[in-house]
């Protein structure tokens, strides 16, 4: 790979995030708590609607059972009446007998028209008693069937009003469905939009890295042909990929592509076992090239994407930023404070953000907005605009 490269693909990158940029929504909220708390508001009333609809179903059918056992009573009671209406008629005809029999018997005759009269007199009680009796229950019946329409007429009402109340469950239900689906594609907008926000803060990184590296190994290989050139070396930074190791390149930049590692006993394990020279072919590093990779001081590497580290050593390297950028630069982070949300973002970006770890992202998106990411796409473009120039 070509160090120039490095500014195509930042430039890429960075057309990327603009119009992901400009392709959100910002009127709608990036957090999932608010609709997930409305989520939950939902289906307890929902859990709420159902209990009052299985309650109001057990109480129609207890309805239903007593209107069946006042139906059976009433059917009873009208036998009963039938059965002494037809006793009481039996007992008139036997009365108009008997007085029939009486207007035949002798006037001679009083012991027994005495006794007859006495007979007559206990049938007449017994007519009275009976006629008492049947007044009685011709009331009863009448409440009853009073009592039973009134029951009817109430259990109609609330057949009714259970019937409406269905129909209101129906609605609410058909309602709750509806929001949970608009619910269901809030939040897959909301995923996307994350997505969406996610690839602009992971391509930001690069872009940052690519700017660096670039003029890194700008102001690099220029150093190195000026020493090339005093010692009547031709060198040509196209036949030299980035992965090459140029002691010159390093010494001054302090700056390698392979990191090194230094263990808690101090011994230095080098990540670069090799270098890509002349013509394409590989050799191995010798011993000088070695020593000094192990004792330079500051070094920084490129292949573990930390461009926080490339970015502070070239602050605090005085000559190596004089050498990129002109006193009177004023290019954003160099020379320009960004506002400390922006420089949060940049200082906590890392290669895993986007596959190996997603926790970088998760603290992230609690405090990215529209004004913070729109800050960060400027500064890559004012960046874009003077690296350059110089």
């Amino acid at each position: 790979m070509k160090y120039k490269e490095y500014l195509d693909t930042a430039r890429r990158h960075l057309e990327s995030c603009q119009c992901f940029f400009y392709s959100i929504n910002w009127s709608e909220t990036l957090t999932k708590e608010r609709i997930l708390k409305a989520n939950v508001v939902q289906l307890k009333e929902e859990k709420k609607l159902l209990k009052d609809k299985h309650k109001l179903i057990a109480k129609k059918t207890s309805l239903i059972e007593q209107t069946n056992n006042w139906t059976s009573e009433k059917k009873i009671l009208a036998k009963w009446l039938e059965r002494r209406k037809k006793r009481i008629e039996f007992i008139r005809t036997s009365i108009r007998q008997r007085e029939e029999e009486i207007e035949l018997i002798d006037n001679t005759k009083q012991l027994k028209e005495k006794n007859l009269l006495e007979d007559i007199h206990s049938l007449l009680t017994k007519k009275a008693s009976l006629i008492e009796q049947i007044n009685y229950w011709k009331c009863i019946r009448r409440a009853t069937e009073e009592r039973l329409l009134r029951r009817k007429t109430r259990i109609e009402t609330k057949k009714i009003l259970m019937s409406q109340k269905e129909n209101l469950l129906g609605r609410v239900h058909n309602e709750l469905i509806r929001k949970e689906e608009w619910l269901k594609k809030k939040q897959s907008q909301l995923k996307e939009k994350e997505l969406l926000l996610k690839d602009i803060f992971y391509l930001s990184g690069y872009i940052f890295e690519s700017f660096i590296v670039f003029k890194i190994y700008e102001v690099g290989y220029r150093h190195v042909r000026d020493i090339y050139r005093e010692r009547g070396i031709k060198f040509d930074p196209d036949k030299y990929d980035v992965t090459d190791f140029i002691k010159e390149f390093t010494e001054f930049t302090r700056v390698d592509y392979y990191p090194r590692k230094v263990t808690k006993n101090g011994q230095v394990i080098l990540r670069r076992t090799g270098t890509k020279r002349h013509n394409g072919k590989w050799s191995r590093l010798d011993d000088d090239e070695i020593e000094f990779l192990e004792n330079i001081e500051g070094l920084c590497a490129i292949e573990q994407h930390k461009f926080q580290e490339l970015f502070r050593m070239i602050q605090n390297n005085q000559v190596l930023r004089d050498a990129m950028f002109p006193q009177s630069t004023n290019i954003p982070l160099f020379f320009v404070n960004a506002s400390p949300e922006v420089e949060n973002l940049i200082n906590s970006w890392c290669s895993g953000v986007r596959y190996s770890d997603p926790s970088v992202w998760e603290n992230i998106k609690n405090y990215i907005n529209e004004s913070t990411l729109k800050d960060l796409l400027n500064i890559c473009q004012q960046i874009n605009e003077k690296i350059t120039q110089f």
